[in-house]
């Protein structure tokens, strides 16, 4: 490999948040872990999603002060991981990411785990402050939200799992449907 294929590649990594090629070709193509952008969790720490990476996830993106949808996707959540197995529960991380940053700050999603008695320790909940990142992971998952002139949102409904390398493997897109496709690929991990 040329001098100058190196010094791009550190440049990428150093000032992009991509991760190196040697990282990136490890995984697999199709990993959601692939987009490399530095997120904000409740406690104010800076991660990236590949920092879940070993761990099955169940992924979805919402926003805090939701009145109905939002909600219902994590009440969703909570009752499918109650029909998992406990193996598969023990290794199971959970990720919700918000796209309503300037509102959903590490405090008001410490407030939210609190009102609605989440253990953080299974759960985090992550933003962004750079908009273009968040529609990045959403096109990724096609995921569609958009702002209404009155501040909130209008958004898709999504519960995804995905594999130890951020692969998508399941995902349901309403609410109330079966979930036997999402707690069959969060058991798996079990099987292997």
């Amino acid at each position: 490999m040329s001098n100058i294929v190196k010094l791009r590649m550190v440049f990428c990594l150093l000032f992009t948040g991509v991760p190196s090629r040697s990282v990136a070709a490890e995984l697999p193509g199709d990993s959601l872990y692939q987009v490399g952008s530095d997120w904000t969790n409740q406690d104010g720490e800076k991660i990236q999603l590949i920092g879940f990476r070993g761990h099955p996830l169940v992924l979805s993106l919402v926003y805090l002060s939701c009145g109905y949808t939002c909600p219902t996707i994590v009440s969703e959540i909570d009752q499918m991981l109650k029909k998992i197995d406990p193996k598969a529960r023990e290794r199971t991380k959970i990720v919700l990411i918000s796209f309503d940053p300037v509102r959903d700050t590490p405090k008001a999603m410490k407030a939210f785990f609190k009102k609605r008695k989440i253990n953080d320790s299974d759960w985090s909940l992550l933003t962004n402050k750079d908009e273009s990142k968040i529609r990045e992971l959403a096109a990724a998952l096609n995921f569609k939200y958009q702002k209404t002139a009155g501040g909130e949102f209008t958004h898709s409904f999504m519960i995804a799992t995905l594999d130890s390398d951020g692969v998508l493997k399941a995902r349901v897109d309403a609410a109330n449907k079966d979930k036997t496709a999402l707690i069959s690929s969060l058991n798996s991990v079990v099987r292997n």
